[in-house]
């Protein structure tokens, strides 16, 4: 009512704090929270009556909601106030560094907050947490950096605790990203070391790992390239191969999208009649796959 008569509510400090715990409390309705809060920001930008303590949490509350709802533009929009209300960044809640970071990071519009945190902070810090240390990694390796991989691998041999090494380099988070990097720069024995660490640690690789393995290979989609991954996912346990079955069935609809040789890919699924007739490539090279994936449905989960 307030708004349609073209009149700014003024609020106490009382008034305001009680309002934001109030939004804050609202779990079951992330909307209305949402709403709330923007109003409350919005007043602060034009009065001293928002505590600076109840500001900043309705700050990170909003972005914990967009970035929960997978809102970019809402997260973006919502650090750009905040970004600069320490004078070291690194005095903001790590797990909110965290969101920002990858909500922003496959967003080439707002991925330069991405940057910007990365050159904010300190290596001592970043190389010691969990979250932000592999995030970074991806960050590295979704914008080809060489020379920042260079930089950010030399100061985790130097700034990672002891008392971290677990929890973060030996991290299956941290070692799927560490791969899917050393697979990006086409770097075969740094490859090769990080399988190795990963089967060291944990025994077996997981969907991921598989997954980046057999990306990586399709990126360049060649006959050759696509029977590899077919051969490599065929000696994959049942249970960790969907991920790469479904990689090598979205380049088989992207070959068709392409409009790829029908009697290629006839040779890879093992059906000469593909090419014969009119049927599109996705259509008869796909079913053989996703009989596989049945398969592996059926196969009883080890608990």
């Amino acid at each position: 009512m307030v708004k349609s008569k073209k009149q700014q509510l003024k609020l106490d400090t009382t008034q305001t704090s009680a309002l934001c715990d109030k939004a804050l409390s609202l779990d079951n309705v992330p909307s209305l929270t949402k709403q709330v809060l923007l109003e409350v920001m919005s007043n602060s930008d034009n009065s001293c009556s928002i505590p600076k303590n109840t500001d900043l949490i309705a700050a990170y509350k909003l972005i914990h909601t967009d970035y929960t709802s997978r809102n970019a533009a809402g997260v973006y929009s919502t650090w750009i106030n905040i970004s600069n209300y320490y004078s070291s960044i690194a005095d903001h809640d790590p797990r909110i560094l965290y969101m920002v970071m990858r909500s922003c990071l496959n967003n080439k519009n707002y991925k330069a907050a991405c940057k910007d945190i990365i050159s904010r902070l300190s290596p001592n810090i970043y190389c010691n947490d969990p979250l932000i240390l592999p995030t970074i990694i991806d960050y590295i390796t979704k914008n080809a950096d060489l020379s920042l991989a260079e930089d950010i691998m030399n100061n985790v041999n130097e700034h990672i605790k002891p008392n971290n090494t677990q929890n973060g380099l030996l991290s299956k988070r941290f070692l799927s990203s560490l791969l899917k990097m050393h697979l990006k720069f086409n770097d075969s024995k740094g490859v090769d070391c990080v399988l190795k660490q990963i089967h060291d640690t944990f025994g077996a690789y997981s969907q991921e790992n598989y997954q980046a393995i057999v990306s990586h290979l399709l990126k360049t989609k060649t006959l050759d390239n696509i029977v590899k991954a077919v051969n490599i996912v065929s000696t994959i346990p049942p249970k960790q191969a969907l991920l790469a079955y479904s990689s090598i069935i979205n380049a088989i609809v992207e070959w068709q999208m392409r409009r790829a040789s029908d009697s290629q890919l006839g040779a890879i699924v093992g059906d000469p009649g593909i090419g014969v007739d009119s049927v599109p490539i996705a259509e008869r090279a796909a079913p053989d796959l996703l009989r596989r994936m049945i398969f592996i449905d059926a196969v009883p989960c080890d608990v």
